[in-house]
């Protein structure tokens, strides 16, 4: 069973917790792009007759939203890279640790060719580039402009005492 905290409700918070049919419900509905009979059926509920209406009645409870959601979010966050992948990546092109694959063409003989994928290093362009890059994440290109210096800085106080400014 998955307890978790649905946060929002006019009650303040509360503990929801859902069984087992109930999490895979949630988990198939975000494999199958959000179809909720398909997920009430794979979730193993057994009346399949009323599986439209029984799965949206499903989707109204909020610790089954709730759930949803956390889990669109965590998809999320796995789909985009973060700052130490994008690093990780760079230093391993930099290095030339990373490899990829170039499509090269092999005679066979007779006239004949084939297509083949070979994997390379990166080379010396990419390997800059990517050096270049990570250079620029780390602030090694900024231009410091110094503007400490003896500058003469003069206040006129030409406000009359009355406050009129006239």
């Amino acid at each position: 069973m998955r307890a978790f905290c649905i946060a929002g409700n006019k009650g303040g918070e509360k503990m929801g917790k859902l069984n087992d049919r109930q999490e895979k419900f949630c988990i198939e509905y975000i494999k199958n792009g959000g179809n909720a009979t398909t997920a009430y059926k794979a979730a193993g509920y057994m009346n399949t007759a009323a599986a439209h209406v029984n799965a949206g009645a499903l989707m109204q409870k909020p610790e089954i939203k709730a759930r949803i959601a956390e889990l669109l979010e965590q998809q999320r966050a796995d789909d985009i890279a973060d700052a130490n992948e994008i690093l990780r990546y760079l230093t391993s092109v930099m290095r030339g640790n990373h490899k990829t694959g170039q499509l090269v063409i092999v005679g066979t003989g007779q006239g004949y060719s084939e297509a083949e994928i070979f994997e390379k290093d990166p080379d010396e362009k990419e390997r800059i580039e990517a050096a270049k890059t990570l250079a620029k994440i780390h602030g090694l290109f900024t231009t410091k402009i110094d503007l400490n210096g003896d500058m003469l800085v003069q206040i006129v106080d030409d406000i009359p005492e009355d406050g009129d400014g006239e």
